[in-house]
């Protein structure tokens, strides 16, 4: 059985990233329904298998949060 993680992080209030241990990742706002309408991102963890751990979610969420910190810093 696959578990639905869900992702939050201070620096990105509102912002969540939803993930199924499959390599697809879900960038969603806090309080939406469609999920699709925001942001999805594809990571592998392995190529021979679309499964991924929960470690490898955490830290793919993480360097995505990150990244979004340093874009928003950027702007500024």
């Amino acid at each position: 059985m696959k578990t639905k993680i869900v992702f939050s992080d201070e620096r990105v209030p509102g912002i969540e990233i939803w993930n199924h241990q499959s390599p697809t990742f879900s960038v969603v706002q806090v309080g939406w329904t469609n999920i699709n309408e925001f942001d999805c991102f594809t990571h592998y963890q392995d190529k021979t298998t679309d499964d991924v751990t929960i470690e490898f979610a955490k830290k793919v969420a993480q360097e995505h949060f990150d990244e979004m910190v340093e874009e928003e810093n950027k702007d500024d």
